[in-house]
């Protein structure tokens, strides 16, 4: 048994895509580490995050960053984009499944493509590859898609995706065990890839609930 970590959150907007994760790896039950960062810069253009065991996201990630390593070595002034890092990803995870390998992840990739285009997708341990406007792993699949199915729209602004992917956050830390308040939001334009700081979720409101508050003066509705 290894570390791990749940969900991961991704949407398009209008200039690019926005993938937010929480910092927590658990160990089993035990909520071990508080301050993992589960999103990776690969080359300029390209974020990846990952739901599943840290140790292979760990491994993926510096095999990633080391074929960008090596394709810049080449100095034709040809760089792969994010589109190409999904493709290629794919075919080693498929590649390494058929070898009985696999790396147990849930990889989302996205970026801004050399045509300019929002690019998200999703590659996992047996080689299945998408892509979508859209795409979340672990519980975010149960919990936060409905949401963004709802509210999202292609022409979001930046600050909009902010507020959605952080209601898509808030719903996880409320209901999934195994994760936190804190969480890192990633950003990829056509400028680059931007990984923010871990800050906390503002949850004072959520937990204002009347009847926890001050139980004693009303019924909880309880059997007893």
């Amino acid at each position: 048994m290894g570390v791990s970590g749940t969900s991961c959150v991704a949407i398009k907007f209008k200039d690019g895509i926005m993938m937010a994760t929480d910092t927590l790896g658990s160990y089993g039950s035990s909520a071990k580490y508080r301050n993992l960062q589960r999103q990776e810069k690969v080359g300029d253009h390209t974020l990846v995050g990952f739901t599943g065991d840290y140790a292979d996201f760990q491994f993926f990630a510096r095999f990633l960053n080391d074929c960008d390593l090596d394709d810049s070595l080449e100095e034709d002034g040809i760089t792969w984009d994010c589109k190409q890092v999904h493709a290629y990803s794919g075919a080693v995870m498929f590649g390494r499944r058929m070898k009985s390998k696999p790396l147990f992840v849930q990889c989302i990739m996205g970026g801004v493509t050399s045509n300019k285009e929002p690019f998200l997708g999703y590659t996992d341990l047996i080689g299945q590859s998408y892509e979508e406007n859209f795409i979340c792993t672990g519980y975010g699949g149960h919990l936060a898609l409905p949401i963004i199915r709802e509210e999202w729209r292609k022409d979001m602004t930046e600050a909009e995706a902010r507020t959605l992917i952080e209601k898509c956050m808030t719903t996880l830390y409320l209901r999934d065990c195994r994760t936190c308040s804190k969480i890192q939001v990633g950003v990829g334009k056509a400028d680059g890839v931007t990984i923010s700081e871990p800050y906390v979720l503002d949850m004072q409101k959520k937990w204002q609930f009347t009847k926890m508050m001050d139980p004693t003066k009303q019924s909880l509705g309880a059997s007893w």
